[in-house]
C-alpha cells in the first residue's frame, strides 16, 4: 500500500487576501534566529513528474529538522499502518463485490501487481480502496514525501511528524460502504477511469502552484461528507503549536498537503496572525 495516499473540489473564497501562487514559502522574524520552510505537497504523483527545483533542495539540506503529517520513517508508524490497512471484523474483501467484479479486480491486480486478489482479502475497504486507486494511473506512482523524505535522510535531518495515525483515524472521510461504492464504479467502467480523471485534475492544478484554488477543490470535495472543517481547518490549528514550537528550537522544513496553506485558518495566515513573516520564495 502506497503510505502516502491522498485524501486530496469549487465554493466562495473565505480568505483574508488572495495568496500568491506559490508552493514554497519561507517563515521568519517573531524571534527566530533562522527562517524554516513551508512546501505544499500533494500525496501521489507520477515519479517522473517530480522534479523539486534546486531551491527546495537547498532549503530541506540547510535544515536541521524535517516535519511531514506523519513520519512514516518511524518504524512504529509503518507496523500501525499495516494494521489500520487490515479489516478488524476479518471480512473478506471480496465478500463485498460479485463474482463478475471479483473477476475484474483480480485480473486488474495480475496485470498491475503480478499478484493475486488473494493476496489482498484482509484489507479493509478504505485500504483497499486506496490500492485501486493507486493502480489505476497509468504510470510509476510516488510521493513528494518520499522524495523530500530520502533528501533528508541522506542528509541526516532529524525526522519528525504533525500528527498521529490516530488522529488521523478519526477523521477518515468515507465511510465502508462508499469505498467499497466507489471502487464498484471504477472497475466496472473502466474506461471512463474516474480515478484517473480526478488524479489529472489535482495534479494539473498542482502544476499551477495555485493554492487558493487547490484549498478550493479540497474545501469543495469534502463539504459533500461534511468533513471539510475536520479534514483542512481543524488540523491547521492542531498542527499550528508543533509548527511554533519546533521553529523555535530547529531551522525546520515542513512539507505537508498543499491545500492547508490557504484559506482563512490556511497554515500561512495562522502563523501571520501569530507574528511571523510568511513569504513566498518564487522558483
Amino acid at each position: 500500500m502506497s503510505k502516502y495516499i491522498i485524501s486530496l473540489l469549487f465554493l466562495p473564497v473565505f480568505c483574508l487576501g488572495q495568496l500568491p501562487k506559490a508552493l514554497f514559502w519561507e517563515i521568519s522574524g517573531n524571534g527566530l534566529k533562522e527562517p524554516s520552510y513551508l512546501y505544499g505537497t500533494i500525496h501521489m504523483a507520477c515519479q517522473a513528474k517530480i522534479n523539486l527545483p534546486l531551491s527546495v533542495k537547498n532549503a530541506i539540506i540547510q535544515s536541521k529538522a524535517l516535519l511531514l503529517e506523519i513520519n512514516f520513517e518511524e518504524p512504529v508508524n509503518q507496523y500501525k499502518d499495516i494494521l489500520n490497512s487490515l479489516n478488524p471484523k476479518g471480512r473478506n474483501i471480496e465478500t463485498y463485490f460479485n463474482k463478475s467484479e471479483i473477476k475484474k479486480l483480480d485480473k486488474l491486480i495480475q496485470i498491475k501487481l503480478k499478484e493475486r486478489l488473494f493476496n489482498y482479502q484482509l484489507l479493509n475497504p478504505q485500504a483497499f480502496y486506496y490500492l485501486i486507486y493507486a493502480i489505476s494511473i497509468p504510470c510509476k506512482i510516488t510521493s513528494y514525501e518520499a522524495e523530500i523524505s530520502k533528501i533528508a535522510i541522506n542528509n541526516k535531518l532529524k525526522l519528525g511528524s504533525l500528527e498521529t495515525l490516530e488522529s488521523r483515524q478519526k477523521i477518515e472521510q468515507l465511510t465502508d460502504l462508499e469505498y467499497i461504492t466507489a471502487i464498484k464504479k471504477f472497475i466496472n467502467n473502466r474506461k471512463k477511469n474516474v480515478f484517473f480523471r480526478d488524479f489529472l485534475e489535482l495534479e494539473r492544478m498542482y502544476q499551477t502552484k495555485d493554492i487558493q484554488k487547490i484549498y478550493e477543490l479540497s474545501f469543495t470535495k469534502n463539504i459533500k461528507n461534511g468533513n471539510s472543517k475536520k479534514i483542512i481547518d481543524d488540523r491547521n490549528f492542531a498542527w499550528l503549536p508543533i509548527i511554533e514550537k519546533s521553529v523555535k528550537e530547529n531551522k525546520c522544513f515542513f512539507a505537508f498537503g498543499a491545500a492547508h496553506l490557504a484559506g482563512d485558518v490556511g497554515i500561512i495566515n495562522l502563523l501571520k496572525e501569530k507574528g511571523y513573516s510568511v513569504k513566498p520564495i518564487f522558483y
